[in-house]
């Protein structure tokens, strides 16, 4: 009784789907999954939104299980493995994002549960939004919706002590708006948008400016501290302290410029200490710009 009770559970989900996914080619291909005449034609189910990403694909498997009509089996057992090949060998997210619009309901079907799998796409998929051309915008309204549910499950619990490899940035909330009237919230790194690579907040990340320097960043043997030189990044990041060894009024200017515009950190510079190498000779105008901004100068 239990897995029959599960099963029309499992069946209602694939139904939803099949209602509200606006993909015509790929609904048929859902209700080879049913039973013939399957009429779950209730309230509930019609306005019930349309099911979560991985809500979706459990159910998928989970009916694929059980015996179903031939052409269910030559319809799905092929796109069901290759979308558990693709998360062991994802696509580039820009690849994923173009499939969308895939004339193959295959490729447009991995690509959605992909986006949400990788979670990386928010800032692609904001751009497919206010793209008045776009073809599916409820498409694209619902991954945004997903990615935020799924990065709202754990990293909330960790955000202040995560990282992004990549923008040197910490993990937090942010919010985007889909229309003048509904907004929406997400974790990830509060610069370029991911949710899926972090590493550990070092205990201090130390702000370098130094053209003899090639390298963007390095970080000692215990990974207590991390450097990361301005010079090879040329954009914000986090960082607890600075150390200007070799560098122009120009370039320090250009650092205090963008610094000065970081509103958000702007309380935290007033407490900070600004190192300035003693062979690092900088014009008083240039001090006084870093003397406004940090606590310290020294």
């Amino acid at each position: 009784m239990k897995e029959t009770h599960l099963l029309s559970k499992f069946q209602e989900v694939i139904w939803r789907e099949a209602l509200h996914c606006y993909d015509e080619a790929y609904a048929y291909k859902l209700l080879t999954l049913l039973p013939d005449n399957y009429e779950n034609i209730t309230p509930q189910s019609v306005f019930r939104n349309r099911p979560k990403v991985f809500e979706l694909e459990n159910a998928l498997y989970q009916v694929y299980k059980i015996p179903s009509s031939p052409l269910a089996q030559e319809i799905w057992t092929n796109p069901l493995h290759n979308l558990r090949q693709s998360k062991d060998n994802p696509a580039a997210i820009e690849k994923l994002i173009a499939q969308l619009n895939s004339s193959n309901w295959v490729e447009r079907f991995i690509a959605r549960h992909m986006i949400v799998y990788l979670g990386v796409a928010i800032r692609l998929l904001m751009g497919r939004l206010s793209d008045q051309n776009e073809e599916w915008p409820e498409t694209i309204e619902w991954l945004l919706e997903n990615i935020a549910i799924e990065t709202s499950k754990e990293l909330p619990k960790h955000a202040s002590r995560l990282l992004c490899p990549n923008c040197i940035v910490t993990c937090g909330k942010n919010k985007v708006k889909l229309t003048w009237k509904q907004s929406l919230t997400f974790y990830g790194c509060q610069m370029c948008y991911q949710s899926q690579t972090f590493i550990d907040r070092p205990a201090q990340i130390i702000a370098v400016l130094d053209a003899d320097i090639k390298l963007r960043q390095r970080q000692n043997r215990k990974g207590e501290v991390l450097w990361v030189n301005w010079l090879t990044r040329k954009t914000v990041f986090e960082f607890d302290r600075v150390e200007i060894i070799k560098a122009t009024d120009e370039e320090v200017e250009l650092f205090a410029i963008q610094v000065g515009n970081d509103k958000d950190r702007k309380w935290k510079y007033r407490k900070m200490i600004c190192m300035v190498a003693k062979e690092c000779v900088l014009s008083e105008n240039t001090l006084r710009i870093l003397r406004k901004i940090f606590g310290r100068v020294e």
